[in-house]
């Protein structure tokens, strides 16, 4: 390898008497403006010291560095072995180019890929979180991306150097379990006990988010069955959690969702006459709390200390707990509004606004004139403005007029449609059934 000689650096020394003339004019400053104990009078001779010590017989010194000439190659590592893929989760920072030409991708190969990929899944789309990997089948190469729980990108070298990309169902192992439980505590808790995970939980209350308040209708003794099915890809972690029926009973009533999937793809959970579980309007905007604070047309307030009016419901709950938008609609204000601090006002349909205050912080996209959807995190809970604990102030209005949100009724989503409808009953009765046999089985296995 060619070798280049960067610098040479040459010792040359002063002559004696020019160097002992100047520490001598050095050594008489110090001596006449230092007191007599002073230990700087210690100086002239340490210093006289050193340079004899310095000045002791040795060799000439030239010192000189050689650096070698690198040649810039692309990196090209050992070959992967048959079945067993280059595996990378993509950290924060990371780049796709990057992480794939340490793969062994040259720089052409990584901009063809992307080249290819474009019209089935941009590259400048793929997040920190998700899986990247090479996999070297003996002549075939194949780099494939995890999108998400159900999809991945494939792309694979043809014969002739081109990459072709397809977006393909991810392989996964799917698993059916039965989980019945008991409030006694909190959902969370008794969850957790009959065997969910906080996934599967979280999923459970958005199915009956629009005829249960979770922050104020539990009731001990209520109870839930849940039949529901995990996904698990071939590294044996989960990556998704479906519930595919549920039954609740609060407060004594029964409520039961059905997952169906119509013959133009859309799925929903609907009760077994048909009729949407969906409404226009969530229950309420954060989905496990506690109210702390209720509609009132006379209360003290804890800061202000005079009595006026309270025009919302206040949630409690931890900082950064999730805020989801209630119903579609449109953001009118997004920004510090005097004493609810952070502030969002979104305008629905019919006149209908929603005011939501006291936020440590806006979610992602969030500004004046976007759209949102319902169930879409808006912003997270906090204190700013006028508060004296974590929590979210939620207002309800028609027009300016303060309406209690907890007395709200919402209208329905459509139901499944008469075309549909012998064939959701059949899916439905079927699925209802399944879960009916394992309550009966549970029930058996406690008198049994």
């Amino acid at each position: 390898m060619q070798q280049k000689m960067i610098r040479s650096l040459s010792l040359k020394e002063r002559t004696l008497g020019d160097t002992l003339s100047r520490l001598g004019r050095c050594w008489w400053l110090i001596w006449r403006r230092t007191p007599v104990h002073h230990p700087r009078k210690l100086v002239p001779y340490l210093s006289v010291l050193l340079f004899l010590l310095a000045m002791l017989p040795g060799e000439d010194v030239r010192a000189s560095i050689r650096v070698p000439h690198v040649e810039w190659l692309d990196a090209v590592p050992e070959a992967s072995p048959v079945g067993k893929p280059w595996d990378h989760i993509l950290q924060p920072g990371d780049v796709s180019s990057s992480v794939l030409q340490t793969m062994g991708f040259s720089y052409q190969d990584v901009l063809d890929m992307s080249k290819a990929s474009e019209a089935v899944f941009s590259f400048r789309k793929m997040r920190s979180g998700h899986r990247l990997q090479r996999q070297n089948e003996g002549d075939v190469i194949r780099v494939l991306y995890d999108v998400d729980a159900e999809r991945q990108l494939q792309l694979e070298k043809q014969a002739d150097g081109r990459w072709q990309a397809s977006m393909q169902p991810r392989p996964l192992r799917r698993f059916r379990h039965y989980a019945h439980g008991v409030i006694h505590n909190s959902l969370f808790v008794d969850a957790g006990k009959a065997g969910l995970d906080e996934r599967t939980t979280m999923a459970l209350i958005d199915v009956f988010a629009w005829d249960i308040d979770f922050a104020r209708n539990l009731r001990e003794g209520d109870t839930f069955d849940v039949y529901y099915e995990e996904a698990w890809d071939e590294r044996g972690q989960l990556v998704s959690s479906a519930i595919i029926a549920a039954e609740f009973v609060n407060r004594g009533k029964h409520y039961t969702a059905v997952r169906y999937t119509d013959k133009k793809g859309k799925t929903g959970y609907y009760a077994l006459d048909g009729s949407n579980l969906k409404k226009d309007f969530l229950k309420a905007p954060v989905k496990y709390s506690r109210i702390s604070s209720r509609f009132s047309r006379a209360r003290k307030h804890p800061i202000l200390g005079y009595t006026r009016a309270h025009k919302g419901v206040d949630y409690a709950a931890p900082t950064g707990t999730p805020i989801h938008a209630v119903a579609d609609g449109v953001v009118r204000e997004a920004g510090r509004h005097g004493g609810y601090g952070r502030y969002i006002r979104i305008d629905h349909r019919h006149g209908i606004n929603t005011r939501y205050g006291h936020l440590s912080r806006y979610g992602k996209g969030i500004h004046r004139g976007v759209h949102v959807t319902q169930g879409q995190v808006i912003g997270y809970v906090g204190m700013s403005g006028l508060a004296t604990g974590p929590h979210l102030h939620f207002e309800y209005r028609l027009g300016n007029k303060a309406i209690n949100p907890l007395s709200v009724r919402s209208h329905a989503g459509a139901p499944i449609a008469a075309s549909e409808m012998s064939r959701y009953k059949a899916v439905s009765r079927r699925i209802y059934q399944v879960l009916k046999r394992y309550a009966r089985n549970l029930n058996n296995s406690k008198w049994g």
